[in-house]
């Protein structure tokens, strides 16, 4: 006899200064599964957790509450505070992501890395990547 369980794609939500599941991005995504949405809260998001984030290959989406609105868009910030003394990103693809891993309504802004990829750096991986603002990223070869 096989048991069958199915399994449902959560919703996950980030929040920097209010009630939550998870105040940093990248926790979020350690903590999710395939098809599981990550719902990023407007604010701005600093620091470790907030930067450099990898999906791991998980086919997941991390979006603002409305990536469509260009206000929300605005609102919900990734600084990377990236500095030559300390480079970091916003996002690596690098696990084969595909399609099905998907970024979408952010403004990812102040990446510094001394190689490729300021704010976002894909190598061999596809990610779909929507309604995003990239601003102030520098990346120094």
């Amino acid at each position: 006899m096989t048991l069958v369980v199915p399994c449902w794609a959560r919703t996950i939500t980030v929040d920097d200064d209010g009630p939550a599941d998870f105040n940093n991005i990248q926790a979020a995504i350690n903590d999710s599964n395939d098809g599981d949405i990550i719902e990023v809260k407007s604010g701005t998001y600093t620091g470790d957790g907030n930067r450099d984030m990898d999906f791991g290959g998980r086919a997941i989406t991390v979006r603002s509450t409305d990536p469509n609105d260009p206000n929300v868009v605005a609102a919900t910030v990734i600084d990377c505070n990236g500095t030559k003394t300390e480079p970091h990103r916003g996002f690596f693809f690098h696990n084969g992501e595909d399609s099905n891993s998907i970024l979408d309504g952010l403004t990812i802004k102040n990446g510094y890395v001394n190689n490729c990829g300021g704010g976002i750096l894909c190598q061999e991986a596809n990610p779909s990547i929507s309604n995003c603002t990239k601003t102030g990223n520098e990346a120094k070869m």
